[in-house]
């Protein structure tokens, strides 16, 4: 057995604290086998953490709090490298775009920070209204540009590369996350998930809308899958590029809080890895994707006595 990944875990309780399992993998008695394992705890925020994100290429994990901090580790020697305090309100979302740092904050702006620089701030992203927060925010496969949900119920895309914004709409609902796919934008709501089609201007989405009377509570896109979680537990995968419902699975007993994609090898499958938050305690696991289909298959599951906020898988 031999350790393939990490995922890193936030805690609402005050103060923060940020949960790294360890990923084991290998062969038992002739039988393949998955567990996830304690590995280390990091202890250096006084409040809850909001938000964290992992980038492959830098092998740097990224964690935000309520405070507006953003703390950097290491992973490939799991050290801590620092932290950064750009912002002077939480930080709701954590994105990398090649050599930068993008934290979505409540203070209503996005910063982006430069690791090849001292970690200096390169650019200020402001556009939403004042006094209302960056709720989602995600990066273009392309790093070229970005695109921000503000409670200001607007949706932003920004030019990166300009450090301009490309387009401003309003919105008629208020939207929590935000997701690209191949050629659309996924708009993730409590009652609804909209999909725009970037060349329809935001006026034809296609709506999404949760079973039962629940509400999706998290997101996340990888390639031409979409994962949604929602407050009853479970987890929906669609094919973006059909249309179809691929699975649908009942992950946890308490609401999906968080969604993450990690691989193993660099051009290998996509695995995912789910939380459901409790008010006490928490669920992690770990599902394969039916060899890039997006069947989900639970591996290895494991408790943690904390109410989760956010999530990231760490591998390849």
């Amino acid at each position: 057995m031999s350790v393939v990944g990490h995922i890193a875990v936030g805690r609402y309780e005050s103060p923060g604290r940020l949960y790294g399992l360890k990923i084991v993998h290998g062969m038992v008695d002739g039988e393949e086998r998955w567990e996830l394992e304690s590995d280390f705890l990091m202890e250096n925020f006084s409040t809850s953490v909001r938000s964290v994100a992992y980038s492959p290429q830098m092998k740097m994990l990224a964690a935000g709090d309520d405070d507006g901090n953003v703390q950097l580790i290491n992973m490939k020697k799991m050290q801590r490298i620092g932290s950064l305090g750009s912002h002077s309100d939480v930080i709701l979302g954590i994105a990398f775009a090649n050599k930068h740092i993008l934290a979505a904050s409540g203070d209503s702006t996005v910063s982006l920070v430069n690791t090849a620089d001292e970690y200096n701030v390169d650019l200020v992203l402001k556009g939403h209204k004042p006094s209302t927060a960056v709720a989602g925010l995600a990066v273009h496969p392309s790093s070229k540009m970005a695109a921000t949900v503000g409670d200001d119920r607007s949706v932003r895309l920004w030019d990166l590369e300009r450090g301009t914004c490309a387009m401003n709409k309003t919105l008629r609902a208020r939207f929590f996350g935000v997701a690209w796919l191949p050629d659309a934008l996924a708009l993730v709501g409590s009652r609804t998930v909209q999909i725009h089609r970037l060349e329809d201007n935001f006026e034809s989405p296609m709506a999404v809308d949760p079973d039962d009377g629940a509400s999706w509570t998290a997101v996340r896109v990888d390639g031409g899958l979409l994962f949604l979680g929602d407050s009853m537990g479970r987890v929906y995968c669609f094919n973006t590029v059909s249309g179809e419902l691929v699975d649908v699975i009942k992950a946890h007993d308490q609401r999906v809080k968080a969604i993450d994609v990690i691989r193993f090898a660099k051009d290998g499958y996509p695995f995912v890895v789910t939380v459901g938050a409790g008010v006490t305690e928490s669920g992690v696991a770990l599902w394969s994707t039916g060899e890039g289909e997006g069947r989900l298959d639970l591996l290895a599951e494991m408790e943690l006595p904390c109410r989760a906020t956010c999530a990231a898988g760490c591998g390849m």
